[in-house]
């Protein structure tokens, strides 16, 4: 009798205990979910570009393993959008070991030439770089640098004066972002070098300029008209891996495909003769405040030795 009364009373306390755990384990059930929800939310949100990002990161390491920088023993850090507060570029600088791209667009086999560069941030409502983004101060903008080096003449980028110095050239030096421009990026995207355009106007040149804590850098600016990254996809390339695919919904910029944008430059030139190495620091922005801030924030605190 007192047995059964035992065995009623814990299937009692048991029924009681697995009740009040139902309520833990629906709380628990509805974390998960909301839990598993955000994940999913910021997959969607920043997936494409985390994967920008993983996927650079290695090709990064593969360009400058063949670069003229590795070469030659330079060593040029740039900082990348990582070092600001604002979401304005890329979170760090990539290269590109551009030399037998160069040569033979030059026609000459002993250039050689590595980039330096970085694009806007990503969108987050269109999923891609602002570079294709008509409507944004970034629209169509990069900085980095470009390293140089012409082994069967004078350093590129520079001619020898009557006295034996080394005046800057601009028409040699307008050909490396030209290059970059027409063949590297928008021809990528299916733009035609016929149909490029690309004028390029000198609006100030300082000599023996001081930059980096060292001397003698030439300070050319320009006014810039240069085709537009915008434009309407129709195949998948490469270059979609890094800036992300235009998005197909963002046709109401009134803009046609490559359409030339007004754009400023400022570049930073400096020969490097224990190196043998031109190099070309710069910034093409369509926005001239844009222009200066990457100067101030970014590039002025980049390390070369």
């Amino acid at each position: 009798m007192n047995d059964g009364y035992m065995d009623l009373k814990t299937e009692s306390r048991n029924h009681t205990g697995s009740r009040k755990c139902l309520p833990m384990i629906k709380s628990r059930l509805v974390l998960l979910f909301f839990i598993m929800l955000s994940a999913l939310l910021l997959l969607y949100t920043f997936g494409p570009e985390l994967k920008a990002m993983a996927l650079m990161t290695w090709w990064n390491r593969v360009q400058k393993k063949e670069s003229l920088l590795s070469d030659c023993g330079l060593s040029l850090e740039i900082p990348g959008g990582f070092s600001t507060p604002e979401s304005d570029w890329f979170p760090f600088v990539m290269t590109f070991h551009a030399d037998p791209y160069f040569s033979r667009y030059c026609r000459q086999s002993d250039l050689r030439l590595t980039v330096l560069y970085n694009f806007p941030a990503w969108s987050i409502k269109n999923r891609c770089s602002r570079l294709y983004d008509p409507r944004s101060p970034y629209y169509n903008s990069f900085y980095g640098a470009y390293v140089v080096r012409n082994s069967s003449s004078a350093p590129y980028g520079f001619h020898k004066t009557s006295d034996g110095r080394l005046e800057c050239d601009p028409a040699s030096i307008a050909k490396i972002p030209y290059f970059d421009y027409s063949q590297l990026v928008l021809g990528d995207f299916g733009l035609k070098e016929k149909d490029f355009v690309f004028d390029w106007q000198i609006t100030g040149l300082k000599e023996k300029a001081d930059y980096l804590g060292l001397t003698d850098w030439t300070v050319i600016e320009s006014d810039l008209r240069v085709s537009g990254a915008y434009h309407r996809p129709k195949q998948n390339v490469f270059s979609y891996n890094q800036y992300g695919r235009p998005s197909d919904t963002d046709t109401g910029t009134g803009t046609e495909d490559f359409s030339p944008a007004a754009m400023q430059g400022r570049i930073y030139a400096r020969y490097f003769p224990e190196k043998d190495v031109s190099v070309f620091l710069y910034i093409v922005a369509s926005d001239q405040t844009v222009l200066d801030r990457c100067d101030k924030s970014i590039l002025s605190k980049s390390r070369i030795k």
